[in-house]
């Protein structure tokens, strides 16, 4: 079944072909051998072939032919193409003649038809790039005749069906779907798009898309009343454009500007700017559309000023531009349409102002522009009045205004939308007041109302958490203070332990022994006597750990420089000590812990660092005394043996540094040393 499916489809496009090519190459070169070839060729499989080559590498030789003998290649090729399968030749043969619809024809009809077809193709077809941009072309379609709601379904799928590598197609889908968001009203999610697109145009280095994209940005800044913002990035788009050589992109902007000051009521300055167009046209190669476009707007402004002489001096420019280009779509027609209908009202011409008024408030139904639907309805309002309706004018012009006003709350509702963005702190705060900017269309007294709830209610719950993290920080703040007092007073409390434990080995144990030691002596064992001296003098050595007596004795630094040289001498340790008088600075209380830090700082290297070298230094500075220790051992992870709480020796030295006010920095790897660097104010 599916063969037989392959040869009916095959036997009806080459029917198709031979009715095709009987009109095709009555006007070719019969000389050439591929036109031959083609016109005796009968094999389907074999026509294809002499099609693909054709349409495929004979591209120079297609653009010497007609423009209705291109059409007619391609979907031949493209019919063909698909009863084969080659979906790939049949996407990229749809994609080409879409442009011919479009950019040669001005055939937008044309051109959806065909890529309404060409849906299947995308459906199918593996290429990610070219299955999204037959989908793109499709959007593009239904953008360019006014469909913007499809066109934004369809620019999504183009997104998603684009792959990893297609990162500018990607670009492209989201800034056309911005453009059509736009004009469906669709601000902070048009914004967002168009963010996405210039974030990846900057990634791609694509400098020129990236200020297409600002320059729509201030189109919707500028649609939504963000006037100033608009006013930011043209400013420095213009200073980046050269006119000369970017006359479309400058003349865009300009027209822009025109149509704002145009909105706010400065005919003036919109007239200064489009001379200022008209005089920078090149001789040729200017944009049709853009030229009928800003004639039409000449034409309205000579309109309003009561010249009608050169209103139809620059309508009639206008029309023939569109007439000779067979320009169509839905804004050229609303242009004109609207250039035509305003003449009629100026030259208070009733029976045709009231037609087109009809005729014009007919056209923009099927936009999604709300600047030419408040304008349908207001000129529609005039042409009432003219004809001396003015229970009907009444209607309208209340029609009119209901619509404005609800413009006027769309445009103020996405300007604090668009503020939001910017104040992420109010967020919903901000959220709530758009909505009850929207709510106000239909009552602006309830929305008032709720606008004031929703205000006290978020004042009450910032209020109520504010007081609730004030509360949990003075908690946290006090819970610190007690553990930092509860860790001074014990080392104070350990302090004064020790100091009655020296005491007692002192004064009890100690003179026990000595007593011993003097009878021994009596015996004459010396012996016995060796023995009792050093007991001695280990309980000494233990009871001067205990309790450092020479620190009372000599002072702080002459305590340490002792503490120093009896490990210098005791140990196989080189130590290099470089000691200041520092004993005018720290109290009694502050001594004993500076010289408990050098004591466990150098028990620590004796015991875990297999150092041979140890430098320290005591040195006082402008604000503050600088206690290095660094020693050249094996070194250890500070950050793991501090934070594991394994390590009560350096919980000790942070918790004594603490005591002083200092700081305690620890610099070690493992196998390259480690140093202690200390500092205590001085107050």
């Amino acid at each position: 079944m599916p063969e037989m499916k392959i040869n009916i489809v095959l036997y009806i496009a080459f029917f198709w072909s031979l009715l095709l090519f009987s009109s095709v190459y009555s006007q070719d070169d019969s000389s050439h051998a591929l036109w031959e070839q083609l016109k005796e060729e009968k094999g389907n499989f074999e026509r294809y072939s002499l099609l693909r080559q054709l349409l495929k590498e004979d591209r120079q030789r297609m653009q010497e032919l007609s423009l209705e003998q291109q059409i007619k290649f391609y979907q031949e090729g493209i019919a063909m193409a698909i009863a084969v399968d080659s979906l790939h030749n049949a996407g990229d043969w749809a994609l080409q003649l879409y442009e011919i619809f479009v950019n040669r024809e001005n055939d937008f009809e044309k051109g959806l038809a065909l890529m309404l077809e060409s849906k299947k193709i995308a459906e199918k077809v593996p290429s990610t790039r070219l299955g999204g941009n037959l989908y793109l072309k499709l959007a593009a379609a239904y953008y360019n005749l006014g469909q913007f709601d499809d066109a934004i379904e369809f620019y999504s799928v183009a997104k998603n069906r684009f792959g990893e590598n297609d990162s500018i197609f990607v670009a492209d889908a989201l800034f056309f779907r911005g453009q059509a968001k736009d004009y469906r009203g669709m601000f902070l999610s048009s914004l967002e798009d168009y963010e996405l697109a210039r974030k990846y145009y900057e990634q791609l280095g694509d400098q020129e898309f990236v200020d297409y994209v600002l320059n729509g940005i201030s189109i919707l800044f500028s649609k939504y009343g963000l006037v100033e913002e608009a006013e930011k990035i043209r400013v420095q788009l213009l200073q980046k454009l050269n006119k000369d050589e970017q006359f479309y992109d400058w003349c865009i902007l300009m027209y822009n500007r025109s149509n704002d000051y145009r909105k706010v009521g400065n005919t003036e300055m919109q007239f200064q700017l489009l001379k200022e167009i008209e005089a920078n046209f090149p001789e040729e190669d200017v944009d049709p559309t853009l030229q009928a476009l800003i004639y039409f707007q000449f034409a309205n402004y000579y309109a309003f000023q009561k010249n009608l002489a050169q209103q139809s001096h620059y309508f009639n420019l206008g029309e023939s531009i569109v007439l000779v280009n067979n320009l169509s779509g839905s804004f050229t027609e609303l242009s004109m349409a609207k250039a035509r209908l305003i003449e009629a009202l100026e030259r208070r011409d009733k029976d045709k102002a009231l037609k087109l008024a009809e005729n014009f408030k007919e056209l923009v139904k099927s936009t999604d522009n709300y600047d030419y639907k408040l304008e349908g309805l207001e000129l529609y309002a005039k042409a009432l009045k003219l004809n001396d309706r003015p229970e009907q004018a009444l209607n309208a012009f209340e029609r009119y205004h209901v619509f404005k006003d609800s413009v006027f709350a769309v445009n103020q509702a996405n300007s604090f939308a668009y503020y939001q963005t910017l104040f992420e702190t109010e967020r919903k705060e901000r959220e709530l007041l758009s909505k009850t900017i929207e709510i106000d269309t239909i009552t602006r007294e309830n929305a008032s109302k709720i606008r004031i709830l929703v205000i006290t209610a978020s004042v009450i719950i910032v209020g109520l958490f504010l007081l609730y993290l004030i509360n949990r920080l003075s908690s946290l703040k006090k819970t610190q203070q007690l553990q930092a007092q509860f860790a001074q007073d014990l080392l104070i409390y350990q302090e004064e332990e020790r100091k009655r434990i020296s005491k007692d080995l002192h004064d009890g144990l100690g003179q026990s022994l000595l007593l011993i030691k003097n009878k021994v002596a009596l015996t004459s064992d010396d012996s016995t006597s060796s023995l009792l001296g050093s007991a001695i003098e280990e309980l000494r050595g233990i009871s001067r750990s205990l309790h450092p007596f020479q620190l009372e004795e000599l002072g702080l630094t002459r305590a340490i420089a002792y503490l120093i040289d009896q490990i210098d001498e005791s140990h196989d340790v080189f130590i290099d000590k470089s000691i200041e008088d520092v004993d005018a600075y720290f109290k009694r209380e502050a001594s004993l812990h500076v010289y408990r830090i050098v004591q466990e700082v150098f028990n620590n290297i004796l015991k875990h660092s297999q150092a041979e070298g140890v430098r320290f230094t005591l040195k006082k500075r402008t604000n503050y005394i600088l206690m290095t220790i660094e020693d050249n051992g094996v070194g250890f992870d500070f950050s793991e043996k501090f934070n594991d709480f394994k390590s009560l020796g350096l919980k000790t030295l942070k918790e004594r540094s603490a005591a002083l006010s200092g700081s305690i920095k620890v610099e070690s790897e493992k196998n390259k040393g480690t140093k202690f660097i200390f500092q205590f104010p001085i107050s």
